[in-house]
Parts: C-alpha cells; structure tokens; sequence
C-alpha cells in the first residue's frame, strides 16, 4: 500500500528541484545573453543520435512548438553554437550540430555544478536514482503519450548481432558511442 501523501510530496520534491535547476540555467544562460530554453535545446543536440539531430526532435523534445524551436535554433546559429546542413539523402530536412563553442559553452553549463556535486554525494545511491527517476519519466511520458527520446542501448529496437550493434528500426550499424545518445524513435523494451 502506498502512502496516500507520497504523490505530493513526491511531486513537490520534484518541482522543487526542477524549478532551481531552471534557476540554475537562467544564471548560466543570461552571462552569455541566452535563454534556458536555449541551454535545454544545447543539451538535447549534444546528446542526440543522427536520427534526433532535427529541429523537429528539438520541439517534441523540449515540448515546444517547432516555431518556438526555430526561434531558439535561428538564435544558437547566429551565435555560432549550432550548424545547420541539410540531410544529403533528404533536403528537406535539416540537420543540426553543435559548433566548438556550443560543445565549450554546453560543457561548463550543464548539467550545472550544484546538480553534479549533489548526485555525486549520493555515491552508490546515485544510480538507484537515476533507474527510478527514469521509471517515473517513462510512465509520465507513457500517460501523456510523448515520445521516450531514450538511449539507444536501452531500446527495443538496439540490437546485438556477430557483425556489432545496430538499429533495428533503420538496420544501420551503430558504433559504442552512438549507442549511448537519445533517439526520437526510442521504445521502451518493457512496452514497446
């Protein structure tokens, strides 16, 4: 039986913490004349696979709309934090990347220092965490009907054959490292 005021307290803990983290980014973010959503939008692009590097994945990521996401990607650009190319087999899509700068900037950003040093305190704990907090985001996003963006190890489509890793989706081999970014297509393997 579960405590009928953990849900709140649950949620304020969370909020909470959400809410200084955002502080956290606005203080990052405004010493280099940028918004938190461009510092959200920064990370997604640092952590997404060749399949997420979009502006579309920008705004179903972040849960804004695609002119709010072009908004904040024009304002990256101008910057010189992100390039822009079209999709060689695709030119109507385009494709995303972060600049040196937008690598440097997001390196000393985020995640923010007081959110390291606090995970680190945790110790052993710390990936407790991270598996249960996950949990909650699947749950949420399964209840809300939004997209997993999860690691591509971690999807039912990644798998494992004599010749390596590889999408099971596209059939296209994936090295070490790709495996280990976010993906629009995600699927959770428990419902997938």
């Amino acid at each position: 039986m579960i405590d009928d005021s953990l849900t709140p307290r649950a949620f304020e803990t969370l909020e909470r913490l959400s809410n200084l983290l955002r502080a956290q980014e606005r203080e990052g973010g405004a010493e280099v004349g940028l918004h938190p959503v461009h510092l959200q939008a920064l990370w997604f692009l640092g952590r997404a696979n060749r399949y997420s590097d979009t502006p579309a994945s920008v705004a179903d990521y972040l849960g804004i709309t695609r002119g709010a996401a072009s908004t904040s990607i024009r304002v990256l650009r101008e910057r010189d934090l992100v390039h822009e190319r079209r999709d060689p087999d695709d030119g109507r899509v385009s494709r995303l990347s972060l600049s040196d700068a937008g690598r440097a900037l997001l390196a000393r950003e985020l995640p923010p220092r007081v959110f390291e040093n606090a995970i680190a305190a945790l110790g052993s704990d710390a990936e407790t965490l991270n598996r249960l907090l996950v949990q909650v985001l699947r749950g949420v996003q399964r209840h809300s009907g939004g997209r997993s963006f999860g690691i591509c190890g971690s999807c039912s489509h990644f798998t494992v054959d004599a010749s390596g890793t590889r999408c099971g989706l596209t059939g296209e081999p994936l090295s070490p490292p790709e495996a280990e970014l976010l993906c629009r297509e995600h699927e959770d393997p428990v419902n997938g």
